[in-house]
């Protein structure tokens, strides 16, 4: 949820509740604690997986109004307003940097 843009997770059902994906499966056997920055962060296995096994999520927002944007490299503020503005949308700017590739982002 976080690499979205969410707060955190509501929930994170298995078997395809939100139906069967098509096409490879590019991770399997996912296993998350919980303060993993993007899912690629999770451990998990190449362990043959089917799609009647996909997972969903449901995220959350205790914050609708901020928003959390990442980059792989730091950047100044102009460019850090500019990353608002295409993750979110024009009514979106910066507020401060979080760290120094996280961003809050904040509704006009």
């Amino acid at each position: 949820c976080r690499q979205l843009g969410y707060s955190r997770a509501l929930s994170a059902p298995w078997y395809a509740a939100y139906g069967e994906g098509t096409g490879p499966i590019l991770m399997g056997k996912v296993e998350c604690r919980g303060d993993e920055v993007k899912l690629q962060d999770c451990i998990c296995s190449t362990i043959s997986c089917h799609h009647d096994e996909d997972a969903g999520v449901t995220c959350v927002d205790c914050y609708p109004n901020i928003r959390v944007v990442r980059s792989e490299e730091e950047k100044n503020q102009h460019e850090c307003v500019q990353l608002c503005k295409e993750q979110f949308g024009e009514n979106w700017n910066l507020v401060v940097p979080k760290t120094s590739s996280e961003y809050l982002c904040v509704i006009q």
